[in-house]
C-alpha cells in the first residue's frame, strides 16, 4: 500500500490490559479527508485517527453563547457604574458638611 497512512486503534481501555487483542485499521489520508462534513468529522493527530462526530452534539449553539456572554457581564458593569455614582454622591455630601 503506497501513500500517507493513518491508523485507528479500536480498544476499550487504555491499552495496558494483558490478554486483550487490539485491532488496528489503516486509512489513507484521502479517505479521512472525505470525512469532513458537519455530521461526520475525523481528526488525525500524530498518525492516529479519531472520530469526534459524537461530540458535536455536546457543543453549545452559537446563539446561546452570545446571549450568555452578555448576561454574565451586564450586571457587574451596571453595578460598578451605580457604585461609582454613589461614591461620588457621598464624597460630595461629606465635603459640603
Amino acid at each position: 500500500i503506497s501513500g500517507p497512512m493513518a491508523t485507528v486503534v479500536a480498544s476499550g481501555g487504555d491499552g495496558k490490559e494483558q490478554g486483550v487483542e487490539t485491532s488496528v485499521t489503516y486509512y489513507r489520508l484521502e479517505e479521512v479527508a472525505k470525512r469532513n462534513s458537519p455530521k461526520d468529522i475525523w481528526l488525525v493527530i500524530h498518525g492516529r485517527v479519531y472520530d469526534v462526530s459524537r461530540f458535536l452534539d455536546e457543543e453549545p449553539p452559537k446563539s446561546n453563547t452570545c446571549k450568555s456572554y452578555w448576561s454574565y457581564w451586564i450586571f457587574p458593569i451596571v453595578g460598578a457604574i451605580l457604585l461609582g455614582f454613589l461614591y461620588r454622591y457621598y464624597m460630595a455630601e461629606s465635603k459640603s458638611s
